[in-house]
């Protein structure tokens, strides 16, 4: 099945900078999006109270988890709190996954989720269950049908409460020869029955670009409202027109429009969009344009609004660029009444290797340039970050505001990270973590520790541990220690993905095809960030979506030349891929 993301404004997101936050950079958790090698065999937990905790895993041929068990230490004995139980069929489906907790001395049930697959590992039902006296009561079903390609034709998904459907969603879906998804009709659990809610049909032009959109609202066996959009291209692809229509009384009446132009090279010169009345009179829009320069990167972006029928500029936006596509200057205004009200500037140094060196921000104040922060970076030879310094302008000299400190081993593993700041009182606050690896590179600890009068003592927070297929473990405490599973005890370990997350072409210049593959209904967040860490784009967030491929395209072509990270989340599940914009 071809999924198509209209994405109109990927250049427009992209280019507008948050003045007011600085520079940033990976968060300490996701820093360099290591992964460890090896299956993990036990993680142990320490908290400030004294509590420690263990967490042990097991595995099968297949690197498939039989079991996960949590245990406290009491008394120096270790005894089980909760235990987590799976099972699989041949192909690596999870069938059933089934929690149990300890209550008055005894492991009992807790949660368990049961489901079913077709002959194509696509799943067919599944249901959610809670141990509540003493038998299973169903908490929420959902069921799945597919064609013969593997596409998708109908699911159900409901919550239950006492027995009985408490609300619910049911969507049917039609195809063309080609793949694409012409007909949509949603259903919802409403007053003890299914009732219908919507029904969508779509066109679609030769290349798969929706053309139509027919959207009909229903209610209580009634139709109460149709929508209607369409779409137009150019020979590039490009989005030209979007007219949204409204169905009232036997009359389409224009509701909204969008007009977008492009230059030679595709990227977005201008977005007009235009809100219109029932009388067919404009009452409101927007109008951004942009320049680049000959090398393709941004050097004007403006915003008007329309107000009484003139258009008011509310911000302009200034850049110029090295030889090598870095930012140097950039230069925010924003205007009211006809003039400017605020202005802001970014100026930027690069070193040899075109990483940030230096970051100032001025605003203006009477007409003229003051500072506001300064920024400060420095790198190790193989270009890990050594320090980030923050100054703050009082009055007449650079105040420090903060201070990243990090070191690394021979391998770039991250060995420590040293945070200073300082309070409302001006009071020194010192925080660090700390890592230790074996000799695979697998981490095996990590501390956190904050500086009281003159010693360091540990503190609790989130620790966040990346595990061999990158999922996410967090884990509170204020030290976390790790032994594996030793190598080739466990088959297929780096193989193994749920997502099969792929991009093409790499390095890429213009349009980037994402895919991936879910095998399960999760929520999905997909994002790209540059090395630094800042996003570039989102492009799903936090988005319900179905077993199946997915494809999505992305115009990388305002992106400066540079290595940049896909990064997609599922569920609990975080997969990582690097590309190169050249």
């Amino acid at each position: 099945m071809k999924t198509i993301y209209s994405i109109l404004l990927i250049f427009f997101i992209s280019i507008i900078p948050v003045f007011s936050q600085g520079y940033q950079f990976l968060k300490e958790e996701d820093k360099g999006i290591q992964t460890n090698k090896n299956a993990v065999d036990q993680v142990y937990i320490e908290k400030e109270d004294g509590t420690k905790l263990r967490y042990t895993y097991s595995y099968d041929e297949k690197g498939k988890t039989p079991s996960s068990v949590c245990e406290t230490l009491q008394n120096d004995v270790w005894v089980k709190s909760n235990m987590v139980n799976y099972t699989y069929d041949v192909m690596g489906n999870l069938l059933q996954k089934k929690g149990m907790t300890l209550k008055d001395g005894l492991l009992t049930n807790n949660y368990q989720t049961t489901s079913t697959y077709n002959k194509n590992s696509k799943l067919v039902t599944s249901k959610d269950e809670q141990w509540i006296d003493n038998k299973w009561l169903t908490t929420a079903r959902s069921y799945y049908s597919y064609d013969a390609i593997n596409q998708i034709l109908a699911y159900i998904v409901e919550t239950w409460e006492n027995g009985a459907i408490k609300s619910g969603t049911a969507i049917t879906y039609a195809y063309n020869s080609n793949g694409d998804k012409i007909t949509e009709i949603t259903s919802k659990w409403q007053f003890n029955s299914w009732s219908m809610t919507s029904v969508r049909n779509y066109t679609y032009d030769t290349e798969g670009r929706v053309l139509t959109l027919l959207d009909d609202e229903w209610y209580s066996g009634q139709k109460v409202s149709t929508r209607r959009e369409t779409n137009t291209y150019d020979t590039k692809g490009n989005n030209l027109t979007f007219l949204q229509e409204d169905f009232v009384n036997g009359v389409w009446f224009k509701k909204e429009t969008k007009i977008m132009t492009y230059n030679d090279r595709g990227k977005m010169l201008s977005y007009l969009k235009e809100n219109w009345s029932p009388s067919g009179e404009i009452w409101d829009g927007e109008l951004r344009t942009s320049e680049f320069d000959q090398a393709g990167n941004w050097t004007m972006y403006k915003i008007e609004v329309l107000e009484q029928g003139d258009w008011i500029t509310t911000y302009n936006f200034f850049a110029t660029f090295d030889q090598n596509n870095n930012m140097l200057i950039l230069v925010r205004e924003e205007w009211v009444n006809g003039k400017v009200s605020i202005s802001n500037r970014q100026t930027k140094t690069y070193n040899s290797f075109n990483k940030s060196l230096t970051q100032l921000d001025e605003s203006t104040q009477n007409n003229q340039w003051v500072n506001v922060k300064l920024f400060n970076m420095t790198y190790d030879h193989n270009g890990n970050l050594l320090t980030n310094l923050t100054q703050k302008w009082q009055e007449s000299d650079w105040g420090f505001v903060s201070n990243f400190t990090y070191t690394y081993d021979k391998s770039d593993n991250i060995l420590s990270r040293l945070y200073e700041t300082r309070d409302s009182l001006n009071l020194q606050k010192l925080t660090r973590l700390k890592y230790l690896y074996n000799e695979d590179g697998n981490l095996i600890k990590k501390t956190y520790e904050e500086k009281g009068e003159g010693d360091w003592y540990p503190k609790d927070r989130t620790l966040r541990y990346t595990d061999w297929r990158n999922n996410y473990l967090d884990f509170s405490g204020h030290t976390i220690e790790i032994t594996y599973v030793p190598k080739n005890a466990v088959e297929d370990e780096m193989n193994y993905s749920a997502l099969a997350l792929n991009s093409s072409p790499n390095p890429s210049s213009g349009p980037l095809n994402i895919s991936y593959e879910l095998t399960e209904p999760v929520n999905v967040t997909l994002s790209i960030n540059n090395i630094m860490g800042i996003e570039m784009i989102k492009l799903i967030s936090d988005q319900i979506q179905l077993p199946g491929t997915y494809n999505t395209n992305c115009e990388v072509s305002s992106f400066v030349p540079g290595t940049y990270f896909i990064i997609i989340q599922s569920g609990n599940s975080t997969q990582v891929k690097k590309f190169l914009v050249d």
